[in-house]
């Protein structure tokens, strides 16, 4: 419930907490510091619940028929059908975490382990306003290759055969 309440706020106000709880488990300066934040936020666990509540309850009442137990169930039911909202998820996590300076420049001391967006601002204090530009476009890349990846995944969860 209070990731959920976590929706009713901006991003800002769960910065410092975020913070304190990435500094108390360690992973200040990681990458898993960047994504888990974007990964388990309110709004993923709100389209997670509500995927997983429209399954159809035959798949599972078949599959403890043909003898599955819970793991079986979760892995080969549950795991398959929810790719495409884990694609989607995935999706905004990595452009979340690939788009968000702040929470990149707070999060990484070490210069190893800025974003982009943090090196496109301290380019931007020393070069011409063509080179921004440029670079600009360039950092437009790994999201739009991010997505074209993911797409098939997510147009299979949008397209629902109709064959039977």
């Amino acid at each position: 419930m209070f990731l959920i309440a976590t929706m009713a706020f901006p991003g800002v106000v769960t910065m410092i907490p975020n913070f304190l709880l990435l500094r108390d488990l360690g992973l200040l300066n990681t990458f898993a510091a960047l994504l888990l934040p974007t990964m388990a936020n309110g709004y993923s666990i709100f389209l997670l619940k509500g995927f997983f509540d429209s399954l159809p309850k035959e798949l599972f009442e078949a599959a403890d028929i043909d003898g599955a137990n819970e793991w079986q169930k979760f892995w080969m039911i549950t795991m398959n059908l929810s790719k495409p909202i884990l694609a989607v998820i995935a999706l905004g996590a990595f452009n979340g975490a690939y788009a968000n300076f702040m929470y990149a420049f707070i999060l990484c001391q070490d210069k190893d382990m800025w974003t982009l967006t943090v090196w496109l601002y301290q380019l931007q204090q020393f070069s011409s306003q063509g080179v921004v530009f440029a670079s600009l476009m360039v950092a437009a890349v790994p999201t739009l290759a991010v997505f074209v990846l993911c797409q098939k995944v997510i147009i299979q969860g949008i397209v629902v055969p109709t064959e039977k």
